[in-house]
């Protein structure tokens, strides 16, 4: 928590709001000392950590098949041209499936931290409304930005396949 100097309670009280916005802020989503904050970013690290080796099996999966495709088609058979689709859009149906689970459960961490967020600011006796929506405005910045990282994870995952398929070859 950082302190409001001595020299803040000669100032006029938009100073004194001004702050207790900035502090409100440090505590939920700046420099990691809060509780919400420190929660979010286990919950991100274990979530997109158990979402990348996810992903990582699944473009796996969708690479391997991928790989037969020419053998598949060279060999011109009905059954097996279907079966080797099939599978393909199984693999591209399964990602986006793990994709939108993982955004999902990181969207009800996001939604607690705001709400702890917002019951914390409101419950200052010295805040305005307009450092309410300073304090919601910034936690929705930063809570954007973590929406963003299972695109990431996924995206890194599937270059770490195809990298290491190429170090094979």
């Amino acid at each position: 928590m950082i302190p409001i100097p001595n020299a803040a309670a000669r100032h006029s009280t938009e100073d004194v709001s001004h702050n207790t916005s900035l502090l409100c802020l440090d505590e939920l989503a700046g420099a990691g000392r809060s509780r919400e904050g420190n929660s979010l970013r286990i919950e991100a690290v274990v979530l997109n950590r158990l979402y990348s080796r996810r992903t990582f099996e699944l473009n796996r999966q969708l690479h391997d098949q991928l790989e037969t495709e020419v053998d598949v088609i060279d060999h011109s058979q009905e059954p097996s041209v279907r079966r080797h689709y099939d599978a393909v859009a199984s693999w591209r149906v399964k990602l986006p499936d793990c994709e939108a689970l993982n955004f999902g459960t990181m969207e009800l961490f996001v939604l607690g931290v705001m709400v702890l967020s917002m019951l914390r600011t409101c419950s200052s006796l010295t805040a305005s409304p307009g450092d309410i929506f300073a304090v919601f405005r910034y936690v929705l910045m930063l809570l954007m930005g973590i929406d963003g990282v299972p695109k990431l994870v996924q995206q890194f995952s599937r270059l770490r396949d195809l990298t290491l398929r190429f170090q094979q070859t």
